[in-house]
């Protein structure tokens, strides 16, 4: 627009000028060319000399983590631009790095732009237009700089180490801690000795006492692996953005993942998604990243039903624990998890997520506690529990193996 308007005035000022033929109007036709081109230059050579540094963040973080990114504008050219517009097209939800500035021949400008990760996925830091032009406005060049890293986040971790299968021993007053799989046997009683016992089961300070050999008595505490069984049909969830049963129901799936890796159990997923994808139980942080990898993309965009899912579960051999994390708080579904857990003596909790307090401004609903089902720990979540709203982990409380590689 104002590049027609430009032409339009010229046009006229020749037309006035051949017409009358007054020397006057030629001089300012002479002047406006001049400065037209004079301002054409100096839009060009000041938006060649801009160059712009920025140190992004990248690598993995949380849900919840705060992030700082210093830029650097300078000018090389030896011309004053006496305005730039700095727009970033970063992806992360509410997150702007741009400003409008002026730069002085071969200055220099440093800023600081902060931010937060208010939601999962994936993000490019970038790409960043440059806009400048002439002083007068008739002429501006823009420039795009491709994007400089990419960062994932992965949802926020929240403590479920007490709602988990294994959370607790059920035998013996020894506490549980370490590797619960790799963790030895714990004498804790006596009996007379047995010729099949082997020699170093014999205690040695009860022989000498009583006269007559005693061997030691062991518990071990068997881990055992655990099966996340994450519901993502779309019909089902409820919510919008970071207030919404997905994001919530992501969270839990990684908060376990991250807490059985902990203790040094194998781990897999399981989801009806469009795809359904499924991770076989494997351990450490190559494994985690991997859950947390997916966890930082899933959608509820599946079709398969709970009931179907579990159904194919209870198929299968194995003695995993299952954790089920879902919006539904009723069907056949729970006869289903039933079965799972008779079929390969495992131990199942029901992570809900009460959907009607998602709808709207969010309610508050009660913890169901208990549900009447042989073998399911059941457990409640609604829109804004406290748990959800604790301060997110740092790189240094995750697992070695998934330590996310943090800008200096």
């Amino acid at each position: 627009m104002r590049r027609a308007l430009l032409a339009v005035g010229l046009a006229v000022l020749f037309f006035f000028a051949y017409i009358t033929a007054i020397p006057l109007a030629f001089k300012m036709l002479y002047a406006a060319g001049l400065l037209i081109g004079l301002s054409w230059l100096w839009a060009r050579l000041g938006a060649r000399g801009l160059v712009l540094r920025r140190e992004s963040p990248e690598g993995a973080y949380q849900v919840g983590e705060q992030f700082s990114e210093p830029l650097v504008l300078q000018n090389r050219a030896p011309l004053s631009l006496p305005w730039i517009e700095v727009i970033d097209r970063s992806s992360i939800p509410g997150y702007d790095a741009g400003r409008a500035i002026s730069l002085g021949a071969r200055r220099q400008r440093r800023w600081l732009s902060s931010g937060r990760f208010a939601a999962r996925g994936r993000y490019l830091m970038g790409p960043v237009d440059i806009v400048t032009g002439d002083p007068f406005g008739f002429f501006q060049r823009s420039q795009r700089l491709p994007p400089t890293s990419a960062v994932v986040v992965y949802p926020r971790l929240v403590d479920v180490s007490s709602l988990l299968p294994g959370a607790a021993r059920n035998s013996g007053d020894t506490s549980a801690a370490g590797r619960f799989v790799d963790s030895p046997p714990d004498a804790f009683g006596i009996r007379e000795h047995d010729p099949s016992d082997g020699f170093n089961r014999i205690h040695w300070p009860s022989t000498a006492r009583l006269g007559r050999p005693m061997s030691k008595t062991f518990e071990k505490f068997e881990g055992s692996d655990v099966m996340v069984v994450l519901d993502l049909d779309g019909s089902a969830h409820r919510g919008a953005g970071v207030v919404s049963t997905i994001e919530y129901a992501a969270s839990l799936a990684a908060s376990v993942a991250a807490d059985v890796v902990g203790r040094g159990q194998s781990v897999g997923l399981t989801c009806n998604d469009r795809r359904l994808t499924s991770l076989p139980p494997a351990r450490g942080g190559g494994q985690l990243r991997r859950v947390l990898e997916y966890l930082a993309v899933a959608e509820a965009n599946g079709t398969t039903s709970l009931d179907t899912m579990l159904a194919g579960l209870a198929q299968a051999r194995g003695q995993q624990s299952v954790v089920v994390i879902t919006p539904r708080g009723s069907g056949r579904w729970i006869d289903r998890l039933t079965e799972v857990g008779r079929a390969g003596r495992r131990r199942s909790t029901v992570l809900h997520l009460v959907a009607e307090s998602f709808v709207g401004a969010g309610g508050v609903a009660s913890d169901s506690g208990e549900v009447a089902a042989e073998g399911i720990s059941w457990y409640s979540f609604a829109a804004g529990d406290p748990l959800f709203a604790t301060r997110p982990h740092h790189a240094e409380d995750l697992p070695v193996g998934i330590r996310p590689r943090m800008a200096s």
